[in-house]
């Protein structure tokens, strides 16, 4: 995370994840005073380890999750989509947005989770991840 400012005023940030063995987002959100023009973090793109040539994850695949018109909830903008193979997350992203999922072969399918921020609880759906570029979420 990289936090820039120009002027002394205080930034509000928000840190999520999600904890497979609880079923359960956890948010931390926060307000702190930065001094003006300073770069915390990273002042570069960050590449996670499992990109630089890993071994165990071969396959890497951008795809786009969309809702259908009616879902059994109201989509919020805090939702989050997951793709799973077993108990073990291969890819995380937002509705509409690509997002990167990591496979072990090109044939591998993977199971789909949705995060309603709302409803605060998650959606295990029945259909696999192929290798489309978009899929239509159906619950």
């Amino acid at each position: 995370m990289v936090i820039r400012n120009s002027t002394d005023r205080d930034v509000t940030f928000s840190l999520k994840y999600y904890s497979v063995q609880l079923y359960r987002m956890f948010t931390l959100e926060g307000t702190e005073k930065f001094a003006a023009e300073r770069t915390y973090g990273f002042d570069e793109d960050f590449v996670p380890p499992l990109l630089l040539g890993c071994k165990k994850y071969p396959v890497q695949q951008t795809l786009t999750a969309e809702l259908p018109s009616t879902t059994p909830f109201t989509p919020d903008e805090s939702d989050i989509v997951a793709v799973f193979s077993g108990s073990e997350c291969r890819g995380v992203g937002t509705v509409g947005q690509p997002f990167t999922v990591f496979r072990t072969t090109d044939g591998e399918t993977l199971d789909v989770r949705y995060y309603s921020a709302k409803q605060a609880g998650v959606y295990t759906l029945k259909q696999k991840v192929g290798q489309e570029a978009t899929i239509v979420l159906n619950f």
